[in-house]
């Protein structure tokens, strides 16, 4: 160590890492206050999509359906399946007779650009094998829940960018 202090190049350039080092750049009040919005971190995005999925909530496609105690964003999601059951499916009646029906005989879903951002009602429905949801702002971890908790799903329409790795079984398609 003693010959690299005696060493002139070390030295100099020992005292120019210093300094690089000790200078930091220079941030404007806006670039602070970018840096201060949580919205502006991906972890933050990450923790919030955990969330909805730590929200998630398994209730029968019945309960789903009266839109007793839920968001306005499940309700949301409700009233796009219920319309995707009157005009798929050609089915009509009371939320009672159509939730009914649809636990027992709903095998494909069509979600598209809905602008949905809650999957929980779409867990009620286990006999899903196909499913597409493109166009909404369904996260990867939501996907997940999705792909390992609709037993009998083979088919997912998705979103470039999403996968179905949480369940080898399911086919992504985008």
């Amino acid at each position: 160590m003693f010959y690299l202090l005696k060493n002139p190049m070390f030295a100099v350039s020992g005292f120019a890492l210093l300094f690089l080092a000790s200078c930091k750049p220079q941030t404007t009040s806006s670039e602070l206050s970018a840096a201060a919005t949580p919205e502006a971190t991906p972890q933050v995005q990450q923790k919030q999509q955990a969330d909805v999925i730590t929200s998630v909530r398994h209730l029968t496609a019945g309960e789903w359906f009266s839109k007793k105690n839920i968001s306005s964003e499940e309700a949301r999601t409700v009233d796009a399946i219920i319309d995707s059951l009157k005009v798929t499916e050609q089915r009509d009646g009371t939320p009672e007779s159509l939730a009914r029906w649809a636990e027992k005989n709903l095998q494909v879903l069509s979600l598209d650009h809905q602008k949905l951002s809650n999957i929980s009602p779409i867990l009620a429905f286990r006999n899903i094998s196909t499913l597409s949801i493109i166009g909404n702002s369904f996260g990867q971890p939501q996907v997940d829940e999705l792909v390992r908790g609709l037993p009998k799903l083979k088919n997912l329409l998705t979103d470039q960018g999403i996968n179905c790795k949480a369940n080898p079984k399911v086919t992504c398609l985008k």
